[in-house]
């Protein structure tokens, strides 16, 4: 009994310690296979990390052209001591991946990417974006750092995707200066993005530059340049119908033939409004019909070859900013739309044809712009036209031929980009700054003092914050553009009138030192067959007179000398004596005369030759201007205007202050009042380039 106990203890035991063995076999393995399957489990959660990492990263460089960084950098070799046994062959720059840039997203690893003393954390090669987990995870005995051994990072297919559909964007600053930032890596002139072409360009960089005000992105579809040019055969329609009300301003040059430089009109030269250089070498008006409107020009008032500006005003007419003429205002509306470098005739034919070259071109709308034309080249295919600014239409060629065109300036036009803007283009491109320069204003006192002479203000605003000038026995009125050289009790005119009665005496004794100016009109023969202006008696060397002949012609008479007669007619004239240079002139053109003595006794006279007698040779005629010279020096500068105290029409000199009237018999007739524009601070930019505002005073009682 005893013996069969023992005998089952020992099986028992012996049972008892292989079954304990086993157990230590299983217990074993189960360890082994529990430790690989939580190695196997923290690779997986790696691969998964990287993987969500390659998306998020992929859509954040894609959209803001940058990557989701802190500031901590490694090298190559610095990475290479703290990852070991794989090889690395990116580029030699590393940055740490802020996490708090990728919204939204959950790792299993990575979250001590704030503390520079932690491996715990995730790594970006600046090239070629392949990204590291510094820690590494080890599985098998080996250390997992990134997905694949070979370190070539795979994108997802929808990383892969966003980065086959993205364009460099390149942000051109024109001239500035883009500086580096948060989402800007680099400061320069122009810095890139990219981004995927389904999207919008979202961010864009502010850039700055001296003088100037940012106005926007744009990209360039059009390259400014000096102008475009016909060569008889090419027009523009501008599609606009003009009026009674209308307005254009015109810089532009004639090459060659006569013809219309901008135009339209009924066929019988109805409802016309246009100007064109016409074949016997004359400019011409058109406002309203033929018999109510158009104003001719004579020969060689300006030279039309040069850069010249002309402004048709509805009814007024001005030639480089000088007024030339006033018509009737009408009422009426063109037969169709106004055209460049010819004719519109009652949109049933084209012609007048001009070889031109325009340089800018405005109309406006009872005083509303609605068109500013500058030549351009559209950069795809460099079609040359007219850029319109206010509407960003481009007008082309509707003519023959092809437009010339001039040097390339520095501007450039073209649809305005915002940050939810849809991408352009689907491949590489620029966008480029538009600026608006910051206008220098300067204040001149004229004649008191003012606290500060400059100021700078931003593009397009209004003069905010105007300094107040002070004059000892003057109260400040305001500011003007226009330098008034008037005190403020007269009115500037734009001419005054003799009937033939009416004269002044300028007091101004002509010498051989002496030069003379006169803006001047004769409006007829006078009742001795002529109209003569000056000082001297006939045929002696005392003379000193402009005459308009019986037949219309035009003679100097200097001392004895006559000069030849110039056919002329009854049009606005600017005549010139310069006794220094044996010269005198009608308009551009001068000639010289020979002078064999010259005595002047007499004071020179307007609107009648003064003689030792009295005067002689009366007329009706306007005065614009009278200017007069000696030795060098301007001692006369005459400006037609009233008084307003009682409306006394006369001449007021500015250089000597001193007012002169009538001295005939009748009343003279004046012209329109020069308009007085008053600048206050609520007042909006009459111009965005460097200008000046004059102080205008009243004489204290």
């Amino acid at each position: 009994m005893i013996n069969n106990i023992k005998n089952q203890r020992g099986i028992t035991l012996i049972t008892l310690i292989i079954t304990i063995v086993l157990l230590i076999i299983i217990t074993a393995t189960i360890a082994i296979n529990s430790h690989t399957s939580l190695e196997l489990s923290n690779l997986t959660k790696l691969e998964n990390d990287i993987q969500a990492l390659n998306d998020r990263v992929a859509a954040y460089y894609v959209k803001t052209g940058t990557l989701p960084v802190t500031e901590e950098t490694y090298t190559k070799s610095e990475l290479e001591e703290l990852i070991t046994g794989i090889s690395i062959n990116d580029g030699d720059t590393y940055y740490t991946i802020d996490l708090s840039k990728l919204s939204n997203i959950t790792l299993n690893y990575g979250k001590r990417y704030n503390d520079v003393e932690s491996q715990d954390k995730y790594i970006i090669n600046q090239d070629t974006h392949n990204i590291y987990y510094l820690n590494g995870i080890e599985y098998q005995g080996e250390k997992y750092y990134t997905l694949s051994q070979s370190n070539e990072v795979a994108l997802t297919d929808h990383a892969a995707e966003l980065v086959a559909s993205r364009v460099t964007v390149t942000f051109d600053a024109n001239g500035g200066t883009i500086l580096a930032s948060q989402n800007w890596t680099s400061s320069g002139e122009a810095v890139t993005k990219r981004i995927t072409t389904d999207g919008t360009y979202g961010k864009l960089p502010t850039p700055t530059k001296e003088g100037y005000t940012f106005l926007g992105w744009q990209d360039a579809i059009y390259h400014e340049i000096e102008y475009i040019e016909s060569t008889g055969t090419q027009y523009i329609d501008t599609g606009f119908v003009p009026n009674q009300d209308t307005s254009v301003e015109v810089k532009f040059s004639l090459q060659s033939n006569n013809g219309f430089l901008y135009q339209t009109r009924v066929s019988t030269n109805i409802d016309a409004f246009g100007f064109c250089y016409t074949q016997d070498n004359r400019l011409r008006f058109d406002y309203g019909s033929i018999s109510d409107g158009f104003l001719t020009l004579p020969e060689n008032i300006i030279d039309v070859t040069s850069v010249n500006t002309i402004k048709q005003d509805k009814n007024k007419y001005y030639i480089n900013e000088k007024y030339v003429e006033e018509y009737s205002y009408l009422q009426f509306t063109s037969p169709g739309n106004l055209y460049l470098f010819a004719g519109n005739y009652n949109n049933e034919s084209t012609g007048g044809y001009i070889s031109a070259r325009i340089y800018a071109f405005k109309i406006w709308d009872n005083g509303t712009l609605i068109r500013d034309f500058v030549p351009v080249y559209r950069i795809t295919d460099n079609v040359i036209g007219l850029y319109d600014k206010v509407n960003g239409v481009f007008y082309i060629n509707q003519g023959n031929g092809t437009f010339n065109k001039g040097n390339d300036k520095n501007e450039k036009y073209g649809r305005i980009v915002i940050e939810n803007t849809t991408i352009l283009y689907d491949e590489d491109h620029t966008l480029y700054a538009r600026w608006g320069y910051n206008p220098i204003v300067t204040f001149d006192a004229n004649g008191g003092n003012v606290s500060s002479s400059k100021k700078t203000y931003i593009y397009n605003s209004t003069y905010t914050d105007l300094p107040t000038p002070q004059r000892a026995g003057y109260t400040f009125v305001g500011w003007s553009k226009k330098h008034i050289k008037l005190p403020f009790e007269f009115q500037e005119i734009e001419y005054i009138e003799s009937t033939g009665t009416q004269y002044i005496d300028t007091d101004f004794l002509p010498t051989m030192q002496s030069k003379i100016l006169l803006d001047y009109k004769f409006l007829g023969t006078g009742t001795m067959g002529q109209n003569q202006i000056g000082c001297g008696q006939a045929e002696d060397d005392k003379r000193f007179a402009i005459a308009l002949t019986s037949n219309s012609n035009f003679i100097f008479c200097i001392g004895k000398n006559i000069t030849t007669e110039h056919q002329k007619d009854y049009n606005r004239h600017l005549f010139m004596i310069d006794m220094v240079n044996k010269k005198y002139g009608i308009d551009n053109n001068q000639y010289g005369f020979q002078l064999n003595s010259f005595n002047a006794n007499l004071t020179f006279t307007l609107f009648k030759r003064r003689i030792t007698s009295g005067f002689d040779y009366d007329g009706e005629s306007r005065l614009y201007l009278f200017e007069a010279w000696n030795d060098n020096i301007l001692t006369r500068n005459m400006l037609p205007c009233y008084r307003k105290s009682d409306n006394e029409i006369g001449l007021y000199d500015t250089i000597n202050n001193v007012f002169y009237t009538n001295q005939g018999t009748g009343t003279f007739i004046k012209g329109a009042d020069m308009e007085t524009r008053y600048i206050t601070s609520s007042t909006q930019m009459i111009t965005n380039e460097d200008h000046t505002l004059y102080a205008i005073w009243q004489k204290n009682e």
